[in-house]
């Protein structure tokens, strides 16, 4: 039981990592990454229709970097609302997966003080193993 408990403990922290990680990705680096790549290539472009540097916010409305970042920022949340509807179809999938064998348990079904010892065995690990 007690190496359980420590597996579990270890899986929470190696989870709570990984959110890290990707929330430190997504607030930073990823907006980072983008505003650096966008930046650099419009440098290169003569002043006009993609000047980085317009001031006027009524000229900025008129010329295509508005709508180029509007289009960027449309990809952006449409980058990160898939990003949320996979993951959640996959945490979907995974619970779906794990409960598998009690889904066609009948209705008048009382469980018994031994979980342990259950009729109802899993096809494969836990996904926490």
């Amino acid at each position: 039981m007690k190496k359980t408990t420590e597996l579990i403990i270890n899986i929470d922290a190696s989870n709570l990592f990984l959110l890290l990680q990707v929330n430190w990705f997504l607030k930073g680096k990823w907006v980072d990454t983008l505003c650096n790549s966008i930046r650099f290539n419009l440098q290169k472009l003569d002043k006009g229709n993609y000047n980085i540097n317009e001031c006027n916010w009524d000229i900025y409305k008129c010329v295509r970097l508005y709508r180029l970042m509007t289009v960027v920022r449309l990809n952006m949340q449409d980058s990160l609302r898939t990003l949320v509807q996979d993951s959640l179809l996959s945490l979907t999938q995974l619970l779906l997966d794990e409960c598998h064998g009690v889904l066609a348990c009948p209705q008048d079904l009382v469980w018994g003080s031994d979980l342990i010892s259950s009729p109802y065995k899993y096809d494969r690990l836990h996904f926490y193993m």
